[in-house]
């Protein structure tokens, strides 16, 4: 074998080599995002309590259920309560009614990561407000 093809034959297979380190491939996948919406379909007076309901949607099932849902009153600034979504994706918040004062009202759903059938999911975050 000449000199010509021993160092052909040995580029060739040290870029085969090194061809990840210098293409920059990733360690592992990035998460697939998948939107969320949350919604606050009303209040109801209860006795001496107040109860906001809403939804979460998707598209994934699963990044419906088990969703942390944080409500707080702006105009005081004060957390009215959390809830964790059921499997169809409702939520609902209990307050006492001397507790939060009338106004604006927000919902949020924090960002969650599913692994389903080896592949990570990034169920993303939302926010609504809603006026009572």
């Amino acid at each position: 074998m000449s000199n010509r093809l021993r160092a052909a034959v040995a580029a060739t297979a040290g870029l085969t080599l090194l061809s990840p380190l210098l293409l920059g491939a990733p360690a592992h996948a990035a998460p697939r995002k998948v939107a969320s919406t949350v919604t606050i379909s009303g209040y109801e007076l209860v006795n001496d309590s107040v109860v906001f309901k809403g939804t979460v949607k998707s598209k994934k099932a699963f990044c419906k259920k088990r969703r942390v849902v944080t409500l707080r009153q702006v105009d005081d600034g004060v957390n009215a309560g959390t809830a964790r979504t059921t499997t169809r994706g409702a939520w609902k918040v209990r307050f006492a009614q001397d507790r939060v004062n009338p106004g604006t009202f927000r919902a949020t759903v924090k960002a969650k990561k599913v692994r389903v059938k080896g592949r990570t999911y990034l169920c993303k975050a939302d926010t609504v407000t809603y006026e009572a």
